[in-house]
């Protein structure tokens, strides 16, 4: 009964953990399918892109205005249906491995590579070749980004944990041969952005682990010498603290006194108007009560 018991517990555990995950990237992977459906449908699978409506028309032109568009929409868009299959697999293995090290990881390295990855590609990229104009497009560049992330990770980790280890070691396995895109010879291909998507990183890298961590280590070098002094000096001050509240609420004891005092001396003087003026000439006068008969 036992064991029956642990085991939906454990799987209800992993389902929780994974499913968010999963659903990113099936959202990012629904999208481009969805684009490449579109473009193809309707504008068919033609290599000259002539009219705004086709989604592939933004993508990344180098060294031109409207290729900075192509930026963020660029990821997206895929050439055909060839082109995304042979993406999917990657996004989904490799998008996950990324989203177990944190969903801040993941978008941090997505847009980094995104962003620097892209401009880098759309500075250096081919602007045409055979007098026609080339539009950079895919998710290719964010992939090797990743995979660049995941390859080098152990270099930087500090103390190298073994499933860190093991997962680049999986990956190497998986995508380490991929890198040899890079030098294919296909016009098809942008091995610019390959190159750019991989640089860009192994920079997002080295800002997360050099720059990031060290701003965390020496904010919490600066907690713990704050703990230690008031370890220190805290309980002194504590008790000057509350001798001060004491004093406070004494002297404040003392006001009221005095306050009623002087509230009492007014009202025997507004009762007995004629003993100020005897009070003031030095005589000794006992009071008359305002009760008595003056007959009497």
């Amino acid at each position: 009964m036992d064991q029956t018991d642990k085991k939906p517990g454990c799987c209800s555990n992993l389902w929780t953990k994974i499913k968010y995950k999963l659903l990113i990237i099936l959202v990012y992977l629904v999208i481009c399918w969805v684009v490449v459906v579109y473009d193809s449908t309707t504008f068919g699978n033609s290599a000259k892109v002539t009219n705004k409506a086709d989604l592939r028309y933004w993508g990344i032109v180098c060294r031109t205005p409207k290729g900075l568009i192509g930026l963020p929409v660029s990821p997206f868009v895929h050439v055909n249906y060839a082109h995304v299959a042979a993406n999917s697999f990657g996004i989904l293995i490799l998008g996950l491995i990324l989203l177990f090290r944190g969903f801040k990881t993941f978008f941090f390295l997505s847009l980094f590579v995104i962003a620097f990855g892209g401009f880098g590609l759309w500075c250096v990229g081919r602007y045409q070749k055979n007098h026609e104009i080339i539009i950079h497009l895919g998710s290719n560049l964010l992939l090797f980004g990743w995979l660049a992330y995941l390859l080098f990770i152990p270099c930087f980790e500090k103390p190298l944990k073994f499933k860190t280890l093991g997962i680049t070691l999986l990956v190497g396995l998986l995508y380490g041969s991929s890198i040899l895109l890079i030098f294919r010879s296909d016009d098809r291909v942008s091995w610019e952005g390959l190159i750019c998507g991989f640089f860009a990183g192994l920079l997002a890298l080295f800002v997360e682990w050099l720059v990031i961590a060290k701003i965390k280590e020496s904010c919490g070098k600066y907690k713990k010498t704050a703990d230690k002094e008031l370890e220190q000096g805290g309980l002194p001050e504590k008790e000057n603290d509350d001798a001060v509240v004491a004093l406070d609420i004494q002297t404040t004891d003392d006001h009221i006194d005095d306050r009623s005092i002087q509230l009492d001396e007014r009202v025997y003087n507004l009762e007995n108007p004629s003993d100020q003026g005897h009070r003031s000439s030095g005589q000794n006068v006992t009071p008359s009560n305002p009760f008595d008969d003056p007959d009497d």
